[in-house]
């Protein structure tokens, strides 16, 4: 794995060299994560950073980790369970990464809330590379192909009956993945789950934390993460009609080890239209590799939010994720 023009796992077909426009060690380092379990990109910004750990929402790219605290629509089943139907009954929402290396990575996400039952969601992540191959002499030998398909399943149950036991309003949601990996035609499939405890201990703040294993595939260790935080939600801060909410969070992965995240978004509200800025910065984590902040907008009209975040995943360039969403309605 030292040279970073080959390959580790020759493909199927042809010669193990891959090439492309950027296609030199970033891209073979993440394949080889992906493919072979966790390693070290050699350059500036690749550590043992899968797929998986890339940002699934524009939320999750500009505000990195402390999304789990954040989080209001559909994309919840992965970031934090606990919070699918905190703020709406029903939703669905629809993500597409620009990946300046080619890669696609695009998901469907919806959630619905049954009266005395909770709320229950489900997701479709499906992320795809594909990388032209060459021989030794240069000529082309056909095409790379790697995809990942993940399917999930949440459910955050409706817990109000323990306010008459408890002093704080507690939610809390779990996920169930299944996961399928084609590597040029060879297949692996891999169940795991996430979870989600967040808990009220003040008007307008949250105490959370999160938890996730996605297992493996065929042998090869996922991803597996926990993080404590604290977000918090305060309205008519500078002028009537604005809202800021925040949080700070630590985590551990065991891809990357110990690190922590800050996050802020500001928004000005109209009758039917809300502008939202939003910035993060996250460090050591394998949700965001570089050390870079990150930065995003959110516009909102009515029941639809059009956003955007743009993280900086170091070697692997900056990754710009657009995402569209539907909410039955807003309750602040």
């Amino acid at each position: 794995m030292n040279d970073p023009s080959v390959f580790p796992l020759p493909p199927k077909g042809g010669e193990g060299r891959v090439r492309g426009a950027g296609c030199s060690c970033v891209i073979l380092n993440l394949l080889a994560v992906i493919a072979a379990g966790p390693v070290r990109a050699g350059g500036s910004g690749v550590s043992e950073v899968g797929e998986l750990d890339l940002p699934v929402s524009a939320l999750a790219a500009a505000v990195g980790g402390p999304s789990a605290g954040l989080v209001e629509d559909a994309s919840a089943v992965t970031d934090n369970p606990a919070r699918l139907g905190a703020v709406a009954p029903a939703g669905v929402a629809v993500t597409h990464t620009v990946w300046p290396l080619g890669f696609s990575d695009s998901l469907l996400a919806m959630y619905g809330s049954l009266p005395r039952l909770g709320s229950l969601g489900g997701q479709v992540r499906l992320f795809r590379v594909d990388v032209p191959k060459t021989n030794e002499q240069g000529g082309d030998t056909g095409m790379f192909s790697y995809q990942t398909l993940q399917v999930a399943v949440a459910c955050a149950p409706d817990l109000r009956f323990l306010n008459e036991y408890v002093p704080v309003k507690i939610r809390a949601g779990a996920a169930v993945f299944l996961v399928q990996r084609d590597i040029a035609g060879d297949q692996g499939n891999g169940v795991g789950g996430n979870a989600g405890v967040t808990a009220e201990v003040a008007r307008g703040f949250e105490l959370y934390v999160t938890g996730r294993n996605l297992g493996g595939v065929e042998g090869v260790a996922m991803p597996m993460a926990s993080s404590l935080g604290l977000s918090g939600r305060r309205a008519e801060v500078l002028v009537a009609n604005d809202r800021f909410s925040g949080a700070i969070e630590g985590m551990w992965s065991r891809e990357a080890g110990a690190g922590g995240g800050v996050a802020v978004e500001y928004a000005l509200r109209g009758n039917a239209l809300e502008v939202a800025l939003r910035t993060g910065y996250t460090l050591s984590t394998a949700e965001l590799a570089g050390t870079l902040p990150t930065v995003g907008l959110a516009v909102r009209i009515a029941h639809l939010s059009l956003e955007v975040g743009v993280a900086s995943l170091g070697d692997l360039g900056v990754a710009k994720v657009l995402s569209l969403s539907y909410q039955e309605r807003r309750a602040d």
